[in-house]
């Protein structure tokens, strides 16, 4: 604006004054308009939130496997999957119910890797040699799957409660084929020669040390520790 002989005009829309202003006015419109995640943006934040918490489900997905016989591999996988993808919809079907719920009630869940240690050392306490190697099949993965899935539920809820309707789709998409990558990769490391030789050597050690490890790492990813 300008004044000329008191009265007040504006500048016309080439003048630097009039283009600074309008500039102003587009910078403003755009730092308070909502920011809508893209495509890209929601594959991305799905793949780096399922690999970030997903780590120890990683070991414990290929240790259960390396420990068993190849003929338990399909049940466990079965129980893996169907376990985790349950954490997800559950995820998804109360991501604002739980926002006031302390991420320590879920350190109950560490009661169930704590049975599976107890019962593991029982059974290594009567072992022989010529004792077969137990196998546990597709309900002990899920159950154990499950429990261990609290620090994962803690990182999905954010990011579900930003999105909504196609959106939801697109993350649980991610997340299931990021699953099937994860139970492949734990699947072949599992069956590797070394892997296998070392789990017929000392299986029957690792199983306990196993489910104490998840047990404590429950306790500490739920703050209890």
């Amino acid at each position: 604006m300008r004044t000329s002989c008191g009265v007040t005009e504006p500048f016309s829309r080439n003048h630097p004054e009039a283009r600074w202003q309008a500039r102003r006015r587009t910078w403003s419109k755009w730092k308070t308009a909502p920011t809508v995640p893209t495509t890209s943006d929601l594959v991305t934040l799905g793949v780096a939130t399922f690999v970030a918490t997903n780590v120890d489900n990683f070991l414990l997905f290929a240790t259960q496997l390396a420990v068993a016989p190849r003929s338990a591999h399909r049940s466990i996988q079965r129980g893996q999957f169907a376990a985790s993808i349950s954490v997800v919809l559950f995820c998804i079907g109360v991501r604002y119910a739980l926002v006031g719920v302390p991420t320590t009630w879920f350190a109950v869940l560490a009661l169930v890797p704590a049975y599976f240690t107890v019962s593991s050392l029982r059974s290594l306490r009567h072992r022989s040699e010529a004792t077969p190697p137990r196998v546990r099949g597709a309900a002990t993965a899920f159950i154990v799957t499950l429990a261990i899935s609290a620090d994962n539920a803690a990182a999905y809820l954010p990011l579900l409660r930003a999105t909504h309707g196609l959106g939801d789709v697109l993350v649980f998409a991610t997340w299931a084929v990021s699953l099937v990558a994860l139970i492949a990769i734990s699947t072949v490391v599992a069956r590797h020669p070394r892997v296998v030789a070392l789990c017929q050597r000392v299986g029957h050690l690792i199983e306990p040390a196993l489910y104490a490890a998840l047990a404590v790492l429950i306790l500490v990813a739920t703050g209890v520790l």
